[in-house]
């Protein structure tokens, strides 16, 4: 998945470990509080006719992975499980059997975008969860030694999500017209990161500066 987390707590910003609460009540409530929104209502366009969610992986639907690596992280209490409208039953077929069944809250409440279904999901969300860390149904092998670092950077910092440092050249053109403007300026890769988050408008349009 992505590489090392960066901390972002500026105004507006999407992450995603997002919190309810503020200041010192955010850590003395950080342990065990954590509640994962987990998006699985895409029909998986770019991969083509079959739904990629659904493909076997070590036996179970890939899908189910994403889940259970994040259910089974010591601070993720349970998790909200976000589907299409009438999909429901079947992802409650395969959650049917511990340790995944009782933790987990299947809501069919995906809408066009991810945008959309996220939007909706937070809206089932328990209301005691102090901290919301929402992730992609579609990839199953986020590591808990990732979600370690992004938890506590976000314990400490308000927010956070994990990124990917920049290693192609970059140029910014001052004019639209390369030829009538300056020379391309190159900017510093080092305050430089591309978010996986790229879909409708959940990330910036930029690449986020660390």
């Amino acid at each position: 998945m992505w590489s090392s987390p960066a901390c972002c707590n500026r105004r507006g910003a999407k992450c995603c470990l997002l919190s309810r609460k503020s200041g010192a009540t955010q850590r003395r409530a950080a342990v065990n509080t954590v509640h994962a929104l987990i998006v699985a209502a895409g029909r998986g366009v770019r991969y083509g006719s079959e739904d990629k969610l659904w493909l076997p992986l070590l036996g179970k639907p890939l899908w189910w992975h994403a889940v259970w690596r994040l259910l089974t992280h010591p601070q993720v209490s349970g998790a909200t499980l976000v589907v299409a409208p009438g999909m429901e039953s079947r992802f409650e077929a395969e959650l049917a059997n511990p340790p995944l069944g009782e933790r987990v809250r299947v809501k069919g409440v995906g809408g066009a975008t991810r945008q959309q279904s996220v939007h909706h999901g937070l809206s089932h969300v328990p209301p005691d969860a102090a901290w919301i860390a929402i992730h992609d149904a579609a990839r199953p092998v986020v590591s808990h030694a990732l979600l370690d670092r992004l938890f506590a950077c976000a314990w400490e910092h308000g927010a956070a999500i994990p990124i990917l440092p920049v290693h192609d050249t970059l140029k910014r053109l001052v004019s639209r017209t390369p030829l009538e403007g300056e020379a391309p300026a190159e900017p510093s890769k080092e305050r430089m990161a591309n978010s996986e988050w790229r879909t409708e408008g959940e990330a910036p349009a930029e690449p986020m500066q660390v």
